[in-house]
This record gives C-alpha cells, sequence and structure tokens, in this order.
C-alpha cells in the first residue's frame, strides 16, 4: 500500500506545474535591452491584463517597479532620465513557459520594437503569467512602441 501511495505522490510530482521558483530564472533579453537589469514583479492584476506599458517618468510608474543591476539582492528606483520602462502581460500555460525577449530602436522610423516569445511545454492546466518588464535606454516621448507577442506550443 505504501509502494502506490509513494507513487500516486511521485506520478504528481512529476506531472504538475512548475513552481514559481523556476519562472525566476534570467530571461533571455537581446537587442537594446539592459542586459543586468532586473526590474522587481509585483503580483499581476487586472489592470495589468491586455496591457502595454510604457513608463517614462516616475509619475507613470503607478505599479512603483524598482530595479536591481545585482541579480535581486538589493533594489533602486528606476532612474527615468536614463531608462525607459517596457512591459506587456502575457499569459503563458502548460507545464512550463520560457519567455525570451527582443527590443530593437529604429530612429529614422521614430520607433521601437518590443517583441516577446513564449514557449508552452506539455498540457498541464497551469498559469505562467509574465508582465514581461524591461529596461531600454530613454527613448524621446515621440517615439512609437510596437509590442508583439509570438506563443508557441510545444507538447
Amino acid at each position: 500500500m505504501k509502494v502506490i501511495y509513494f507513487m500516486l505522490i511521485a506520478a504528481f510530482m512529476l506531472s504538475s506545474c512548475s513552481s514559481p521558483d523556476d519562472n525566476e530564472l534570467p530571461i533571455p533579453a537581446t537587442g537594446i535591452i539592459v542586459e543586468n537589469a532586473l526590474v522587481s514583479e509585483p503580483p499581476i492584476t487586472e489592470d495589468m491584463h491586455n496591457k502595454e506599458f510604457v513608463i517614462q517618468t516616475d509619475s507613470l510608474n503607478i505599479f512603483n517597479l524598482e530595479v536591481s543591476f545585482d541579480d535581486g539582492v538589493t533594489y533602486e528606483p528606476i532612474d527615468f532620465s536614463k531608462y525607459t520602462l517596457l512591459g506587456k502581460y502575457v499569459p503563458g500555460s502548460g507545464c512550463e513557459v520560457i519567455y525570451s525577449r527582443n527590443a530593437t530602436r529604429d530612429d529614422e522610423a521614430k520607433k521601437v520594437s518590443y517583441e516577446i516569445k513564449a514557449d508552452q511545454y506539455g498540457v498541464c492546466d497551469c498559469s505562467h503569467p509574465s508582465m514581461n518588464w524591461v529596461l531600454i535606454p530613454k527613448i524621446p516621448e515621440d517615439y512609437n512602441v510596437v509590442f508583439s507577442v509570438e506563443l508557441i506550443n510545444h507538447e
């Protein structure tokens, strides 16, 4: 009986969702994204769903986001004279989701493109949402930011 009980627990653990700690691994970021910047992650609220954020000033930083440049050991206020903060909610589902991000700047078109890719693995009934917050070097107020999301299912 103990063997059957142990096997059931082991099967449940192997098929369950990854823990929130699994999502705290570094997320691949390329382009103009500030590489060593880790933006604080407050709980995701309904106010964030299906929205895109371009935060250029302290007054627009309504979630009081901060940044760490030492792998999360210490956090400090974001210096909006140097940086622009971008964020977009992506629901992410499956047993595991791996996000990758890329931001590019086109000065001629006065445009920043922020691309988010979510590789979703497995058929678990789990949610792995992310706001995909990234810091980029400060952009002028008149630049347009275009967000795109690609969800890829790997079963």
